[in-house]
């Protein structure tokens, strides 16, 4: 999303930042709201904990780019590095869940 952003032509950086921001608030909050239901999830403490360590990327990815979607809507600098290794840290995150995905389906025995 923040990269389909980034293509629009004459968009300055407090816009840029602002349209981020605003785009990047929203998603955190289902970000946020995952995380917590997987804290408060019953079950066993050692798949949770390896639960927890999944989600902790993302939350780490979201908030690097709230963080510089922040100063940049607020004209407090031009954060177009932390942007890019925000989406570095979540696009490693996505890969990690996709392939933690694709070995439990693997392991699963046909019925």
């Amino acid at each position: 999303m923040v990269a389909l952003l980034a293509l629009f032509a004459d968009m300055g950086a407090v816009v840029f930042g602002r349209v981020t921001l605003a785009a990047t608030a929203t998603w955190s909050v289902w970000v946020v709201v995952r995380f917590v239901q997987v804290v408060i999830a019953r079950g066993e403490l050692r798949p949770r904990f390896a639960d927890v360590r999944r989600h902790l990327s993302s939350l780490l990815g979201f908030g690097m780019m709230l963080f510089a979607a922040l100063r940049m809507a607020l004209n407090w600098g031009d954060e177009y590095n932390w942007l890019a290794a925000a989406t570095l840290v979540l696009m490693f995150s996505a890969t990690t869940v996709s392939w933690q995905l694709l070995t439990r389906i693997a392991r699963r025995k046909p019925d």
